[in-house]
């Protein structure tokens, strides 16, 4: 079995890892050797969207790119939220005209998305990646449909994100490595020991997410 590596900025040389890879705007999909990869605007990089858009799109259709994103709100950095808004939302119609899942970068702001996603009801899967927050608001995404991609906060059992993962069904979870130069199989081994589910069955369920999502 595979490790899926649900969202990434590294490329991996490991064979056993098939992964997402997360594009940089400056380049295009076609740069790159990836079997797999989203293209999107983080709310970091907002600048000048029409260029920006209009990149995306030249890239979206090519046969390596799977989902939409990263994009999202953060109210840590980035523009004035209303901005981000207003990029989001294009995300989100992007994502519905090329029924291609949302890969979402959330900072303090699941509130505001987890009620998006219910007043728009879309048809394309919704993901926070890297998710980073308590049980409580797990179960607000959860009613909503969200999937939640976990990373390498859960090495640290301290976290509150722990709390979380252990409480999340296993058909709505994904492991990733985001920008962080660790192996993904270690948050695996973490993961399987934190929901107490052997690491074959987590793998095989992990790929069912995968291909249900992205209709493989």
């Amino acid at each position: 079995m595979q490790f899926i590596d649900f969202h990434t900025h590294q490329l991996s040389s490991d064979e056993d890892v098939v992964s997402v890879f997360n594009v940089p705007l400056s380049e295009s999909s076609s740069d790159i050797s990836n079997e797999f990869a989203s293209i999107g605007i983080h709310p970091w990089e907002i600048g000048d969207i029409y260029n920006q858009f209009k990149h995306v799109e030249l890239n979206i259709n090519k046969s390596s790119v799977i989902a939409i994103g990263e994009c999202g709100l953060d109210k840590v950095n980035g523009p004035e939220l209303s901005v981000q808004l207003d990029v989001f939302r294009k995300h989100i119609h992007l994502s519905e005209k090329y029924r291609k899942p949302l890969i979402i970068h959330c900072v303090k702001a699941y509130s505001e998305i987890i009620k998006l996603r219910k007043d728009i009801q879309p048809r394309q899967p919704w993901i926070f990646h890297g998710f980073n927050s308590s049980v409580e608001t797990l179960n607000q995404a959860l009613k909503e449909g969200f999937y939640f991609s976990f990373g390498p906060i859960v090495l640290n059992e301290a976290s509150k994100t722990v709390k979380a993962l252990f409480k999340a069904p296993i058909n709505k979870i994904f492991i990733e490595t985001d920008n962080l130069d660790v192996s993904v199989k270690n948050i695996y081994y973490q993961v399987s020991k934190i929901k107490e589910i052997e690491l074959d069955l987590m793998l095989k369920q992990l790929k069912f997410n995968f291909d249900t999502i992205f209709k493989f």
